[in-house]
């Protein structure tokens, strides 16, 4: 009769122990939260803290096609901008900026790099909205497809659109501003995406005369479009 009692005492005591074992961890735990959050953090992150070597063979992937697309196109410049999210707003809404992560320029045409950092979205409408719709009302601007392209079906399901800019027909606004600024004449951008999601752009610039033949821009966007379709999966 004397066992099961026993058994029941032995349980019960190893349950108390076991609760003091919990009550010291969560003590530990509200103790030293910040070490313990910080280390979970840094596990989480493992090495993407620092470059890695497979960073830099898709940074020279990145490169090579960038510089391959400017030869064959003869562009003054062509580069990368990604979007990102640099501050918030009240009511909590991401105020979202682009900035140029890659650029390659002809020689004699210099790097606008350094400018093209943390832009707010909301100051270069005139680009973003097309890109992100497919459609423009703006003068100067242009939503454009390849209507050659074996692949525009898919590019119209992935939300990936392409659009055109002629500076001398734009309206007073920061975005033509900006693009004098540069001397550009004509530039084309064509949105990065995954699933649907547009992360960033591929821009093109022509900064010595602008690019006005039908023909032209075709071909242009359609290179354009191949490059944007291989880069994303270098980003």
């Amino acid at each position: 009769m004397l066992e099961p009692i026993y058994a029941f005492a032995t349980e019960k005591s190893r349950m108390f122990e076991l609760g003091i074992v919990v009550v010291l961890v969560v003590a530990l735990i509200r103790g030293r939260w910040r070490e313990i959050k910080s280390w979970l953090a840094r596990r989480l992150e493992g090495d993407n803290k620092y470059p890695q070597r497979k960073d830099a063979e898709q940074n020279r992937e990145i490169y090579r096609e960038l510089v391959e697309l400017r030869a064959v196109i003869n562009a003054d410049r062509v580069y990368i901008l990604r979007f990102h999210n640099g501050t918030e707003f009240l009511p909590s809404h991401p105020a979202w900026r682009i900035s140029c992560t890659h650029e390659v320029v002809k020689h004699g045409v210099t790097y606008e790099s350094a400018r093209l950092q943390g832009i707010f979205v909301s100051r270069i409408p005139n680009i973003i909205n097309p890109l992100l719709t497919g459609t423009s009302s703006a003068p100067g601007v242009f939503a454009m497809q390849c209507s050659q392209c074996p692949f525009q079906r898919k590019c119209v399901q992935e939300n990936k659109h392409i659009v055109l800019i002629q500076v001398d027909e734009l309206n007073g606004s920061y975005c033509r501003f900006h693009l004098e600024n540069q001397n550009v004449k004509t530039a084309l951008f064509c949105g990065l995406n995954i699933n649907g999601n547009v992360f960033g752009l591929a821009g093109i610039d022509y900064c010595d005369s602008k690019v006005s033949q039908p023909e032209a821009i075709q071909d242009i966007a359609q290179q354009l479009c191949r490059v944007a379709e291989r880069l994303r999966f270098h980003l």
